[in-house]
């Protein structure tokens, strides 16, 4: 019966397993019943062992009841019997005879009941039993009802046996949560390892994806005559791989919800240094970034902005300078992250009405809009400077 108990113990959040536990523990006050019953009776105290006999069917009867759903009732029943039970027992036994031992099983026999998302009836069902210890200790104290004269050896076995019936489940119960806590434990880290085997697959096939459809597009304009033509589909090309890079990063990295900025942004160079290879040893970056990670919905616009800032500086800034630089600014400052990103190239005229602006200043805007941010861009014969500033979830 003890292991039959403890075994179910594989799941203390399911309802089934906690049913299966309720059934267990009724059948353990049962046998228990029919064994006081049969002492009682041996010590010729029938009227004792007829009341036992009476809440050993009771607990037969919830085991009838817990099977046909009726969990409600079955709880109920069993915070009011076994209060009942203990405080009757105590006055016809006498406070000595140890019953009220079993009020100290109380607590664990509860939140074995109820689920702990149950705060209201685990609350009530903790002052019932509270308040029936109190009135034990009342009746005993004022003797307000005289216990039956019994002989005190059988009051000290009595007690004995009551002591070792209460430390014995209160020692399965501590068994069943500890069991039920570290089943639960496990079964949340092979949850949490099936989620990351999910999510890992889910940003890998997203990169494949958007990398057959950057390819597509690139060979798309292989075919095409009109060179604006072409630069749309090569930006647009910049853009797709600017979000293949993120979820290649969150594909190969540990955390497959965060992005390690770092990281990226120098993925992310490397990149421009790639398809921009002769601007490469022309243009320096000046990178001062602090150690900071994101949620992949406030990276993917982030990686956006930074994907049209740079494009736009390498194919316009610097065509007069050779010695350009851009530079990258993000720091962490009191729960806020600050980002400037500027270029000491030719400059533009900045068009902030959005219908006459580029798609690339229109992305910008819009994307900054998606981190709670508005950008700030400005611009003149000494270069761009962009400056945002948003409050990260974490954060």
């Amino acid at each position: 019966m003890i292991l039959n108990f403890l075994q179910t113990s594989d799941y203390i959040q399911s309802e089934e397993s906690r049913s299966k536990a309720i059934n267990r523990f009724c059948w353990f006050i049962v046998f228990q019943g029919l064994f006081y019953a049969t002492l009682f009776a041996f010590f010729k105290l029938f009227y004792v062992s007829l009341l036992l006999l009476f809440i050993a069917a009771s607990f037969r009867y919830f085991v009838f009841l817990n099977k046909r759903s009726y969990n409600k009732v079955v709880k109920a029943g069993i915070v009011i019997t076994t209060n009942l039970g203990v405080v009757a027992f105590s006055s016809i036994l006498g406070f000595d005879s140890g019953v009220y031992l079993y009020f100290f099983v109380s607590p664990m026999l509860v939140y074995l009941v109820f689920d702990f998302t149950q705060k209201r009836e685990i609350y009530l069902s903790l002052v019932f039993y509270l308040l029936n210890f109190f009135l034990v200790f009342i009746i005993h104290y004022y003797k307000i009802i005289s216990p039956l004269e019994i002989s005190s050896w059988i009051i000290e076995a009595i007690y004995f046996i009551n002591f070792v019936f209460a430390f014995l489940l209160c020692f399965i119960l501590v068994i069943y949560f500890s069991n039920s806590n570290n089943a639960y434990i496990s079964k949340l880290k092979r949850s949490n390892s099936d989620k990351d085997v999910l999510l890992s697959e889910i940003h890998h096939r997203v990169k494949n994806n958007l990398a057959v459809i950057s390819g597509l597009m690139e060979l798309e304009s292989l075919y095409i005559k009109d060179a604006a033509a072409v630069d749309i589909l090569k930006d647009g090309t910049r853009r797709i791989k600017a979000i293949g890079l993120l979820h290649e990063k969150l594909y190969n990295g540990e955390d497959y919800e965060k992005i390690e900025l770092v990281e990226f942004v120098n993925d992310l160079i490397e990149y421009f240094n790639m398809i921009f290879p002769d601007l490469a040893h022309k243009i320096k970056f000046d990178l001062n970034i602090d150690p900071v990670k994101l949620k992949v919905r406030e990276a993917l616009p982030l990686s956006l902005i930074l994907n049209e800032l740079i494009t736009n500086s390498l194919k316009y800034a610097f065509k007069q300078n050779t010695n350009g630089i851009i530079s990258l600014s993000i720091k962490e400052d009191n729960g806020l992250l600050k980002i400037c990103i500027k270029d000491n190239g030719s400059g533009f005229i900045v068009n902030n009405d959005q219908k006459d602006a580029s798609l690339g200043i229109n992305l910008i805007y819009s994307l900054s809009e998606q981190l709670g941010s508005k950008a700030e861009l400005t611009s003149d014969n000494y270069g761009t400077v962009c400056k945002l500033e948003f409050k990260p979830e974490d954060n």
